[in-house]
């Protein structure tokens, strides 16, 4: 038996801080879970945006997990 794994289609989001067109999946798969963000900044962040931020802004706040599976 064959097993098919259906991804959503992402959505293109407009970054808040930066302007720059993005990539946003909602779910588990998403980029932005590679990264860690401590619980001081997810705060600022929750204050200063309403919407997520593009890989370039987010790592301002978080760095990238180490050791992630492809």
């Amino acid at each position: 038996m064959t097993s098919i794994i259906m991804m959503e289609n992402p959505e293109f989001k407009i970054c808040p801080k930066c302007g720059k067109a993005f990539e946003c999946l909602h779910n588990e798969n998403c980029w932005c879970l590679g990264y860690e963000v401590s619980p001081e900044n997810l705060e600022k962040l929750r204050k200063e945006y309403e919407n997520c931020l593009c890989p370039d802004c987010l790592s301002d706040y978080g760095k990238k997990k180490e050791n992630l599976i492809s």
